[in-house]
């Protein structure tokens, strides 16, 4: 059998896509480290009056993860699979554990590390959710705000130091606001430019699947039987996964070899109320009709610097 070139020229040039990928991960991404450290959310700047950005994920997905395109409301076929997996009773279980999982990512500045700008700090519900309720609450208000913002202390705590199968974040809003950065620190004028109209793009790291690849890695999963999938509902790996047929989900018909044992009946549709996300000041300016652009993050950095 003579060598295949191409097939190694390929993989040479998928290795290379993917270092320089994981290089800007480094750069963008940031994770806390164990112990005690603190951030500073700030006003994304492609977006200014919502430092939110919420992403769904398939973790470890055929060996991959994989950034969901239902993030922005375009089709994924693994969702549609989980959707109709989730219409019968018997496959319910396996089509929640093919949903997507949620992860929020907000622009930081790490404090100690204000040179290196901005990067993107993601998160659960739980943190998602204290941050939110800080924000509504009427003694914080706008944290991201540049001037009299607050920082935030960020207690990362290894699954070792915690002795369960995760680690543990635990987040406290300093009771004092401060200015993102004092306007006689040192280089100032360069780290506020990096802070308001030099953010990295989380979307350089992120790249969005097309619905081809997506369907692919979907059928390599259930040809492993499940295999990489971290949930307790995957099938065991090789077994002879089966999906019911549109008509069997709609019957309520199990498939002829169910994806796998259920006995947990499907649970009731309730209505989900409509998450309000937190207003902030420029938020209210662009309901009232104002326009809300990047330009209000360059007013404030002229205007910390006037009378410097």
């Amino acid at each position: 059998m003579s060598l295949n070139i191409d097939k190694i020229r390929a993989r040479l040039a998928s290795s290379k896509k993917k270092g320089k990928t994981d290089s800007k991960a480094k750069d963008i991404i940031w994770k806390p480290k164990a112990g005690k450290q603190v951030v500073r959310i700030v006003p994304l700047q492609s977006q200014p009056d919502d430092p939110f950005i919420r992403l769904k994920f398939h973790y470890d997905f055929a060996g991959k993860n994989y950034l969901s395109p239902s993030s922005f409301n375009k089709p994924d076929p693994i969702v549609e699979l989980s959707e109709r997996l989730k219409k019968n009773s018997d496959t319910w279980k396996q089509g929640r554990a093919l949903e997507p999982k949620l992860r929020t990512y907000v622009p930081i500045i790490v404090r100690g590390e204000e040179e290196k700008g901005v990067r993107f700090w993601g998160f659960g519900n739980q943190i998602y959710n204290q941050l939110m309720e800080t924000m509504v609450e009427p003694d914080y208000g706008d944290i991201t705000d540049l001037n009299q913002g607050y920082d935030i202390q960020v207690d990362f705590k290894t699954k070792e130091e915690v002795k369960k199968d995760y680690p543990e974040t635990t987040i406290m809003i300093k009771p004092k606001p401060r200015p993102v950065i004092e306007p006689n620190a040192p280089k100032a004028k360069e780290i506020m430019e990096l802070i308001t109209t030099k953010q990295p793009n989380l979307f350089d790291v992120y790249e969005t699947p097309t619905y081809e690849v997506l369907s692919a890695a979907l059928e390599d999963y259930l040809k492993k039987g499940g295999e990489g999938q971290q949930d307790e509902t995957a099938a065991p790996a090789g077994a002879n996964v089966v999906l019911p047929t549109e008509e069997q989900i709609i019957a309520g018909v199990p498939a002829t070899v169910p994806v796998a044992e259920v006995s947990a009946p499907a649970p009731k549709a309730e209505a989900t109320p409509t998450e309000q996300a937190p207003v902030s000041p420029t938020a209210q300016k662009a309901a009232a009709g104002a326009t809300t652009t990047t330009e209000e993050l360059t007013k404030v950095f002229d205007n910390l610097f006037n009378d410097a």
